[in-house]
């Protein structure tokens, strides 16, 4: 069942395969499959319009339904388990467990691969490959990133992707991505990545000045709440990298643009005694 390794929404899924078969059978309605999952046809509707989740109790028996077996049934039950994860930890968890079973793990940068992180164009010279074929015009080609970058310093970028095994050339010489893609591991705190996160809150700065609205979404809140939700205020970005990187591999249009998306939650003041940066 192809379809089903494809989606990371279960509900999406459920909808598209459903309609299907009510296509093919035109007797074949909502109210019956309700009846077939022992559940209230409102409440299937419910399911299918996202509003409501898939109960643990009835997971079985849609399992048994859709005619799931082994690993397919795994990776709808960790589907569903995803979606209907709250924290960012269960997130993580689902989602890992997700690309295992459909045998697209995102694989973590080695050690001796944090040069990856040096240069914020570095990464978007790697994607920029598979959208848009390299013809050996490296001039050119450095004019399509934003800002533009040097011929050397995409000829710099090209070498390093290749040395670290982040691109390849296949049999007609064209580069392309080895990984769709690449996590930095669980050591957000190492001095690289460190760096190229400032690099790109650069960009960031930049783009407020010199791109106009319509190209761009930077947005500010300041708020003040307990330290003690700030691992629910965390979640809640988790989920927003959820849900974006779901519509990244759910979307079968062809790219026209890379962007770099940075979510900033960070402290700017703290009453007496609970908070103060060593350093400025």
């Amino acid at each position: 069942m192809k379809k089903l390794f494809e989606s990371l929404d279960y509900r999406s899924f459920l909808k598209e395969h459903f309609d299907e078969i009510r296509k093919e059978k035109s007797w074949f309605s909502y109210r019956l499959i309700a009846q077939k999952l022992k559940i209230d046809a409102g409440q299937l509707v419910k399911i299918l319009q996202g509003q409501r989740h898939i109960s643990e109790r009835v997971l079985p028996d849609f399992i048994s339904f859709l005619g799931l077996e082994q690993r397919e049934a795994e990776y709808f039950t960790c589907l569903v388990r995803f979606n209907k994860a709250k924290t960012g930890d269960e997130t993580s968890l689902y989602f890992d467990k997700l690309m295992e079973l459909k045998d697209l793990s995102i694989p973590s940068l080695k050690p001796d691969q944090d040069h990856f992180y040096h240069k914020w164009y570095y990464s978007v010279v790697r994607i920029l490959l598979e959208i848009f074929p390299f013809d050996g015009d490296y001039k050119k080609f450095g004019q399509l990133l934003t800002p533009a970058i040097s011929e050397a310093e995409v000829r710099e970028s090209i070498e390093l992707l290749l040395e670290l095994g982040l691109i390849s050339k296949n049999t007609d010489g064209i580069l392309k991505m080895t990984e769709k893609f690449i996590s930095g591991g669980g050591n957000w705190r190492m001095l690289a990545v460190r760096h190229f996160q400032q690099q790109t809150i650069q960009l960031s700065e930049q783009s407020l000045i010199n791109d106009p609205p319509e190209l761009r979404d930077i947005s500010s809140v300041t708020i003040s709440l307990p330290k003690n939700t700030l691992p629910e205020f965390k979640a809640m970005i988790a989920e927003f990298r959820k849900n974006v990187l779901r519509k990244v591999i759910e979307n079968e249009a062809e790219p026209e643009m890379i962007y770099q998306l940075n979510v900033q939650l960070i402290p700017v003041a703290s009453t007496p005694g609970n908070y103060h940066r060593t350093k400025v």
